[in-house]
């Protein structure tokens, strides 16, 4: 009686273990982003310096001063006008002679402009596991069942071996106890 529950127990425990399925590990991960970001950017403009000079002769009108001998004569004059990039000077001389002198200065000037930056990354993660052969898969189904089978005989001869001496195990377990 008792080798039949052993050899019913043990087939049981093979059919169990045989029964299992195999899974394939198969992971896909794809992640895509784009970020677009304005920012304010401080830009200097150069723009370079210019000069113009004129010289002019002034013709007397003789018509109104026939009398006077010193007709050809000019009071000097000096004339300077300044704006934020350019200076003008206009100077009259004695002679009549009139000249004209135009700096424009170099300028250097900060704009505010908004910068577009657009970021765009892709990722891809594919994990995949391959299946095993058919004779791979029989040989570690074999040696998984062996062990299972192993582990339950032990187990199982554990338990009938207390309850088989549990009477005599307690005895020898109190006796040790009493002894000391």
């Amino acid at each position: 009686m008792y080798k039949f529950f052993f050899i019913t127990i043990g087939l049981f425990v093979i059919m169990l273990s045989s029964c299992r399925s195999h899974r394939q590990v198969v992971q896909q991960i794809t992640t895509d982003s784009t970020s677009v970001s304005f920012s304010e950017v401080e830009k200097v403009v150069h723009i370079p310096g210019d000069t113009v000079a004129v010289n002019m002769q002034v013709q007397p009108d003789f018509k109104d001063n026939k009398d006077s001998k010193d007709s050809n004569s000019f009071i000097p004059q000096r004339q300077t006008i300044e704006t934020k990039r350019t200076k003008v000077t206009i100077e009259l001389t004695k002679s009549g002679e009139i000249k004209a002198t135009a700096v424009s200065k170099e300028l250097d000037e900060k704009v505010t402009v908004q910068e577009k930056t657009i970021r765009t990354s892709a990722s891809s993660v594919i994990v995949t596991e391959q299946k095993e052969s058919w004779f791979k898969r029989a040989l570690n189904t074999a040696k998984t069942s062996f062990k299972t089978v192993v582990s339950t005989i032990v187990i199982l001869a554990g338990l009938f071996a207390w309850f088989r001496f549990r009477g005599y195990i307690k005895a020898s377990i109190s006796k040790l106890t009493k002894n000391s």
